[in-house]
């Protein structure tokens, strides 16, 4: 019980401290270019993955679609993204950067390399790949956990139990 309780004060901590940090990193730079820390986020998206519909930048945000269409509407004001329909369905509406918004996402990422060149200086690549490692191990631990059915049964009676209760109905 008390590996449980310290776990779970220090998952609260670490995820609050991780984002914290993300944020503040995102927002001087967001502030630095007149845009907010969720429109330098959609910036990125596109900048790292090419053109998007508005639905799946939605999706990798964790927005709503309308919120991302006010947003791309903003930034297209400004000149940083188009939006197109799309020829194969019109109803399809893809965002992709501009020449300009593609130039200032490189001025973005360049300070970014900087930022985490000098986090590399405090730490070798084995402890960065064991970090790495490490975080992809938690976050598919949390995924498995976001529903009951995909979490590993350890014990055998409650696997019978399960499936016995399923029959039944």
């Amino acid at each position: 019980m008390m590996v449980t309780e310290a776990f779970k004060r220090s998952l609260l901590d670490y995820s609050k401290k991780i984002n914290d940090c993300t944020n503040t990193l995102l927002n001087q730079e967001a502030v630095r270019h007149g845009l907010t820390a969720m429109q330098l986020r959609l910036l990125m998206e596109l900048y790292n993955d090419g053109a998007m519909t508005i639905g799946e930048v939605a999706a990798q945000l964790g927005q709503a679609g309308t919120n991302v269409s006010t947003m791309c509407k903003k930034l297209e004001t400004r000149g940083l993204v188009n939006r197109q329909r799309s020829e194969a369905d019109e109803r399809v509406v893809m965002v992709v950067l501009t020449a300009i918004g593609e130039e200032k996402m490189k001025d973005i990422n360049k300070v970014f390399d900087k930022k985490i060149n000098r986090m590399m200086e405090v730490v070798d690549e084995t402890e960065l790949k064991a970090m790495l490692t490490g975080l992809k191990k938690f976050s598919d631990l949390l995924s498995l956990n976001t529903s009951l059915d995909g979490l590993p049964q350890t014990e055998p009676a409650a696997q019978e139990t399960n499936t016995s209760a399923k029959e039944r109905d």
